[in-house]
């Protein structure tokens, strides 16, 4: 993966996850002022996923584990990123704001870094947040079930789990 922008998070429990299968979460871009390391999507996650408590980052969590309305322990959240890997598509930082859109180059460069991080972490699932990230897919694996949802700032708990189990259910048959 040494020609990444940015490494995905992946959970040591990636592998043998709760979920019987390899869970990829797919989010479109990061935001940021200055300059970041190829690590800032593993700093994101561990900031604003396991130490923190941002919105979005607790609904992707909520999802994964279905558990809609009711409370999540910090406890229980830090579990759960043990269990899944993390990437972000757009290979840049887009803006410092979620107000800036990626640009229709950044979705391409990041096809060929997407498909490598496929390649390499072999997900069963790929969970794909937000339209825009889906509509720039490229052609993926067919042995690879795939959830799309809303992005997680506008995402109904009741809308979102249904897919993602769905795709969880077919990739255990496989």
């Amino acid at each position: 993966m040494e020609s990444l922008s940015f490494l995905p998070w992946v959970g040591d429990k990636y592998h043998h996850s709760r979920f019987g299968v390899k869970v990829l979460v797919l989010w479109a871009s990061h935001y940021a002022e200055g300059p970041v390391s190829r690590e800032f999507t593993q700093q994101v996650v561990r900031e604003l996923g396991i130490e923190g408590r941002h919105r979005s980052f607790i609904k992707i969590i909520k999802i994964l584990l279905n558990i809609g309305r009711g409370y999540i322990s910090d406890d229980e959240k830090a579990d759960a990123w043990r269990h899944v890997a993390f990437y972000n598509f757009v290979p840049d930082i887009v803006g410092t704001s979620r107000s800036a859109q990626p640009t229709a180059e950044m979705w391409e460069r990041g096809k060929p870094q997407l498909l490598s991080v496929l390649e390499k972490l072999k997900p069963d699932v790929l969970l794909v947040l937000g339209c825009k990230t889906a509509e720039h897919l490229p052609e993926l694996p067919s042995n690879m079930a795939v959830a799309k949802i809303n992005d997680p700032s506008r995402v109904a708990y009741k809308d979102s789990h249904p897919a993602f189990q769905q795709a969880l259910s077919e990739a255990g048959h496989k």
